[in-house]
């Protein structure tokens, strides 16, 4: 999407001003002061001091130069910490710091909200603990499939939940299944509305996205005519482009509304206004308005509470503009402004960082050098159940006569592309993120298309010019396979009475140099499996007949294929 939580500005500049975050924060996601709002303390480290301090929204400092290592936002009254061997640990926060009992060691580790965190321990299912420690339900398999991931916290009392053959569901806040998994992908709930992608007979032609509430009822269908930008429903909306290039909302009915005074972008917004962006340059418009609020003269443009508005001019001036576009703040001695939430303002000044309060006011004043905007210090939330035939079982899950997992070899291959097309620029290739390997087995899957995935279209504006070749299909899925223990050399017997199950028949089997091949056939797919006995490395490709011939006419004098497929 065009705007980022740090509202375009590039990663060298984040890092000069100290911010840490563990990923960025597109318009997908919340809007800063909702990403903030149960934040009650912002982890600093001030210039000169080797720890940790924590900073409160009212303005009071605390635990100064105290805490060992970089702790997440303080939420709900519990903070994370990275420990050094990889782990991570869950600390409270009362009159002093507490390590909470049972939680020193954690494979990951979410944030808490109504009292509850999701944490996976070691060599151990996803579970669900209090602020206490206690564990208040391990997350079961659901239909005979382990639960792979699961969000990093509940939200409208749901936490997404994922399988290991890649469905996505949610469970409520007593570990019992809301909404069984059976999505191709889903996004965490918000406003009572949560976006899902489904399976079905319109899959062959384009992904179907759908909004449904907590019970998974279905509210409405995203049209065949309008793409998502957004996935996360905000304030009654979410932003999406129709096929023709005009960009806008989807509301609450499923209704698409093109925002008539743009076609290049649209960036934050609440529930009166929305930031849309002109020949590059930022501007304001209302809900329902034809014109400009504020006029596209801002390089940036960050909505704060009660419809201000924190906006970089051309130059680097910051300042805070008022619901009428009345200068209310003046920032332009600092280089760099953040909004920061209940926090107030994070301030780039000579020598490191200041924070000043909603009003503009330095209630601190210590120089900071680096700043945690982390919610959890963990990424995601992965089980750590997996046995060897576990991590096994779950790729041979996802194989079938017709690709692999959703992948279908001859589809298009942007049915399955969340992304802006810009992204996927030059790229004939994408790499999901379907399969979970332990300290042992890594996986690499490689979805490979027969060109291009993007092509760029003369006449059209930079924000529109590239869109998906809709004539790039599917060509082949390649899952490479790194095993420390050559476990898959020893559980061959298993991968072929799996492949039988699925409909597949070994057609030929040879070795030779410690390279072994092996291919299976189902229908009119062909399955290749390439296993290197001193690099304990197996390639596997799924692939249709025509395609194999080609491949096949590559293998080289060693039995083993090259890269560039």
């Amino acid at each position: 999407m065009s705007i980022s939580f740090f509202s375009n500005f590039s990663k060298a500049t984040i890092a000069a001003i100290g911010i840490v975050m563990l990923s960025g924060c597109s318009s997908k996601e919340e809007s800063p002061q909702k990403k903030l709002a149960e934040a009650t303390e912002l982890p600093i480290n001030i210039s000169g001091q080797k720890n940790w301090s924590l900073y409160g929204a009212d303005g009071i400092l605390s635990f100064e130069d105290s805490i060992t290592g970089m702790p997440s936002l303080v939420i709900n009254g519990c903070y994370s910490m990275a420990n050094p061997d990889g782990t991570y640990s869950l600390w409270s926060l009362g009159d002093r710091l507490t390590a909470v009992p049972g939680c020193g060691k954690l494979k990951n580790v979410g944030w808490c909200h109504n009292g509850l965190i999701p944490i996976c321990r070691p060599k151990s299912r996803i579970s669900v603990v209090d602020k206490s420690g206690r564990q208040v339900f391990e997350i079961k398999p659901v239909d005979g499939a382990e639960i792979m991931e699961c969000g990093l916290a509940f939200s409208d009392d749901l936490l997404l939940i994922v399988t290991t053959d890649g469905r996505y569901g949610y469970i409520d806040t007593n570990g019992k299944v809301r909404i069984k998994p059976k999505y191709y992908a889903a996004a965490t709930f918000s406003e009572g509305k949560a976006m899902v992608e489904i399976p079905g007979e319109r899959q062959n032609d384009h992904r179907l996205y759908r909004f449904i509430d907590t019970n998974g009822s279905t509210l409405f269908d995203i049209p065949d005519s309008v793409r998502l930008e957004t996935f996360r429903y905000e304030y009654g909306r979410v932003v999406a482009r129709s096929r023709s290039g005009a960009v806008g909302f989807v509301d609450s009915s499923g209704k698409f509304q093109a925002a008539t005074i743009t076609r290049e972008g649209i960036g934050q917004y609440d529930d009166k206004y929305f930031a849309y962006k002109i020949n590059g340059d930022w501007g304001v418009a209302k809900f329902g308005g034809s014109k400009s609020h504020i006029e596209p003269v801002y390089e940036t443009i960050e909505f704060l509470p009660d419809h201000t508005f924190l906006v970089q001019e051309h130059g680097g001036k910051y300042k805070v503009l008022d619901r009428n576009g009345v200068e209310k703040l003046d920032f332009s001695e600092y280089s760099y402004v953040k909004y920061a939430g209940n926090f107030g303002f994070i301030c780039k000044a000579p020598g490191g960082s200041i924070l000043l309060n909603k009003n503009g006011r330095r209630e601190c004043d210590k120089l900071i050098s680096k700043i945690s905007l982390n919610r959890s210090a963990s990424k995601v939330i992965r089980s750590d159940w997996y046995s060897q035939q576990n991590v096994f079982s779950q790729l041979y899950d996802k194989i079938n006569h017709y690709g692999f997992d959703k992948f279908k070899i001859g589809m298009p291959i942007s049915v399955f592309l969340r992304k802006e097309p810009r992204e996927y620029l030059g790229s004939t290739s994408v790499s999901p993120s379907l399969l979970q390997g332990n300290s042992d087995v890594t996986f690499n899957v490689k979805v490979i298309a027969d060109r291009h995935i993007v092509k760029s279209i003369d006449g059209r504006s930079s924000e529109s010019r590239e869109e998906f070749d809709k004539d790039a299909k599917i060509k082949i899925v390649q899952i490479d396979i790194n095993d420390k223990n050559d476990s898959w050399r020893s559980g061959q017997l298993s991968t072929s009475r799996a492949l039988r199950d699925k409909g597949f028949s070994l057609v030929t089997a040879s070795e030779s140099d410690g390279t072994s091949f092996r291919l299976y056939k189902a229908l009119d797919i062909e399955l290749m499996i390439f296993y290197n006995e001193i690099q304990k490395h197996a390639r596997i490709l799924i692939l249709d007949e025509r395609t194999a011939k080609e491949v096949k006419a590559q293998i080289n004098s060693s039995g083993w294929i090259p890269e560039n497929i």
